[in-house]
């Protein structure tokens, strides 16, 4: 991600840019909330749900910007895309579980990549900002 992409994408919603929503109680979030802000009240549980090759050796990490306003609740989840059995090559849903704390803004930055290939840059990125309003 450039430079200025990453600036606009944390000054637009800011500055009352960009997409808000309210997902509703118990939703899970998925790679469509890139770019977006999402509202919640203090003590939400939320989780996002991405796809991912896992048995390519690929994973999610995760950064928060504040958290005091937004913690992750637990280790990521796996399970099998489609089915009940993992394929290799097959893509797995990795689920991570979030919970708000604090009236605030909080930007959720995730990138895509294999954890032992550091000279790499990510097979994918995703950004969103969550604000938690009482």
């Amino acid at each position: 991600m450039s430079a200025i992409h990453w600036i606009l994408s944390v000054l637009v919603p800011l500055l009352g840019g960009g997409t808000e929503a309210t997902p509703s109680a118990g939703s899970s979030l998925n790679s469509s909330v890139n770019g977006k802000v999402v509202v919640y009240p203090p003590g939400r549980k939320f989780s996002l749900d991405l796809d991912v090759p896992a048995s390519a050796g690929y994973q999610w990490d995760y950064q928060l910007s504040d958290g005091d306003v937004v913690s992750s609740e637990s280790r990521p989840d796996y399970r099998p895309k489609y089915g009940d059995a993992v394929v290799p090559g097959g893509l797995t849903v990795e689920t991570f579980h979030f919970v708000t704390k604090s009236p605030g803004r909080c930007v959720i930055r995730l990138s895509q990549r294999q954890p032992w290939m550091t000279d790499v840059p990510p097979r994918d990125t995703l950004e969103f900002t969550v604000v938690v309003k009482p």
